[in-house]
Parts: C-alpha cells; structure tokens; sequence
C-alpha cells in the first residue's frame, strides 16, 4: 500500500509523502527525533520494561541507541538498498553489531533472533 500511488496524493504514493516529510525533518532538525526516541526509550526503561526501536533511520538515532547502552542489529533480507528512498539509505549507513537473516522461513528467523538474543544477554 505505502508504494502504490495514489490520487488523493496527486499519483504520489503514500511513502514518496512519508520519505519527503522524513527526509526534511532530519535535514532541518537532525536532533529532533532523537530527542523523542531518547525521552520514550528512557521513560520505558525506568519502568523496567525492555526497549526494541525498529526502523532507526538516522545516523542520530543510531548513536543515541547505542550511547543509551543499546546495541544496533540489522534485519537484512539479502536484498540490496534501494538507493532511491533516501531514509533507507540513511539506515544502511548505521552501523550494527549483528545482522539477522530475515530472508528465511519464520522458524529461521525466529531461531536466528533467540540466538542473537542470547548472545547480547550474555
């Protein structure tokens, strides 16, 4: 659905609007998201709760995961990154600890996730 243009978006899809919007905001505030995710991940920490942030799409908010004590995986599905949507192009440049091959069965991937798991906890 996010790909597929639409007329209530003048033929733009709905992640053309979403890159753009994304993509001014990091350009003008490059702080700002980071801010929000700092202040929510800390809020949920101190409650005792464990944190996973899908879909980190800046260099910001990478180091501000990692500087909270967090480590940085990458769900790769062997695909490569389209270099034409500008936040998964600042995704790939973060850098990770660990990759998970999601391009497998569930069983796979749910295997590889428990094994990575016991290796952060360890």
């Amino acid at each position: 659905m996010r790909d597929n243009p639409t007329l209530r978006l003048g033929g733009a899809s709905p992640r053309d609007l979403l890159e753009a919007v994304g993509d001014a905001t990091h350009q003008a505030a490059p702080n700002a998201t980071s801010i929000v995710l700092q202040r929510r991940v800390q809020k949920r920490l101190a409650a005792g709760k464990s944190v996973v942030v899908d879909g980190v799409r800046s260099l910001v908010e990478a180091d501000t995961i990692t500087r909270m004590g967090g480590h940085m995986i990458r769900a790769d599905n062997g695909s490569e990154v389209d270099q034409d949507k500008l936040m998964d192009k600042r995704q790939a440049a973060a850098s990770v600890e660990q990759s998970v091959d999601t391009s497998g069965k569930k069983k796979d991937l749910k295997a590889a996730t428990d094994r990575m798991l016991v290796d952060l906890r360890s």
